[in-house]
């Protein structure tokens, strides 16, 4: 459980930088404010606060992983090294229209999901609606994915 103080792992960043994370098509919404998905190997849930994101690893002892190892894989699929904030000053003087929207896409980031994940979601995509597409995806794992768990 999130709460538990044992449990709960957190990175201290802006609020924004996360923001637009959870409207992922392969993250499921596990509770008021919590979000539960797969990366890699690891069932990974995840509760944005005003400052800061905390997670839990539910597999993490399962797959023999320590704190320290969750942290980098999350870090990288998350694209954590790279700053938002200065990617968006750079985008807003080079681009008037990117200057005019970014204010309502805070957190939007490029990750690094798995090169097959994302190209099943982008053909699942494909004249659909975001809950359709959700099913699709959800379908295509339980059918076809690796078992890992239960939350």
């Amino acid at each position: 459980m999130l709460s538990s103080n044992k449990c709960r792992r957190c990175w201290m960043i802006q609020s924004r930088q996360l923001n637009r994370l959870l409207g992922l098509f392969s993250w499921r919404k596990t509770g008021d404010d919590r979000y539960t998905g797969v990366i890699g190997q690891r069932i990974v849930s995840l509760r944005q606060t005003e400052s800061e994101v905390e997670y839990f690893v539910h597999n993490s002892q399962a797959l023999g992983s320590d704190s320290e190892q969750d942290t980098e894989v999350l870090s990288d699929y998350f694209n954590l090294s790279t700053s938002l904030t200065e990617l968006y000053a750079t985008f807003c003087a080079r681009d008037p229209r990117f200057n005019d929207i970014s204010p309502y896409f805070p957190g939007a980031r490029m990750m690094r999901q798995d090169p097959v994940e994302c190209l099943f979601s982008f053909i699942c995509s494909s004249n659909n609606h975001i809950s359709r597409i959700h099913g699709m995806v959800e379908h295509l794992c339980s059918g076809y994915g690796t078992p890992l768990g239960a939350v």
